[in-house]
């Protein structure tokens, strides 16, 4: 029975390592591990990946308007939703606050990526049922291929954020590829 015990205890802590605890998404850490998978695997099978970090626009206006609790129930169901987006097989992550990645593991071509970032754009766009009334949001998108973009795990993270702060200073409630070419990899 100590034995049982023990695993059990070892898997909450497992999981409270690799999980978000608000939204129950894989953390920072779990996403990196994933991404190095992916990158492997993509090497090996000379196919692409696709990295995609997402904010919120304008998030701060709910938390401070209707509270932190509205704010993390509004977390909650961008979580649901985005993961209602994706393939079980890619990964949606909760990387800090309101700023979301998703790592699609396995595309054909760069348009791949850019359905789904719509996809997920558009679904962030319709109002959420809130306790106080419908809440809308919008989410800026930024979107990093490999190897297109870059070949390295931070390559890939750094460039999908950079292009995603570049669609916020944009106006928000958009979508941006990287633009940087391979060569600029590190």
């Amino acid at each position: 029975a100590a034995a049982i015990e023990r695993k059990q205890i070892q898997a909450q802590l497992n999981h409270l390592a690799l999980y978000d605890h608000l939204t129950d998404l894989p953390n920072r850490t779990l996403l990196r591990d994933r991404l190095a998978n992916a990158l492997s695997l993509a090497r090996r099978e000379v196919s692409r990946v696709a990295m995609l970090f997402l904010d919120l626009d304008c998030f701060k206006d709910i938390n401070d308007q209707q509270g932190h609790s509205a704010g993390d129930q509004l977390l909650q169901e961008v979580a649901r939703r985005l993961t209602g987006c994706v393939r079980e097989s890619d990964t949606v992550a909760r990387l800090s606050g309101d700023e979301f990645a998703v790592l699609l593991p396995r595309i054909e071509q760069h348009e791949d990526a850019l359905r789904v970032a719509e996809k997920l754009r558009r679904a962030m766009h319709q109002p959420f049922a809130m306790k106080g009334g419908p809440v809308r949001v919008s989410a800026s998108i930024g979107i990093a291929l490999y190897p297109d973009h870059g070949e390295s795990e931070d390559a890939l993270l750094r460039l999908a954020d950079d292009a995603m702060y570049a669609a916020k200073r944009r106006g928000g409630n958009r979508l941006l590829m990287s633009m940087v070419p391979p060569a600029m990899d590190d």
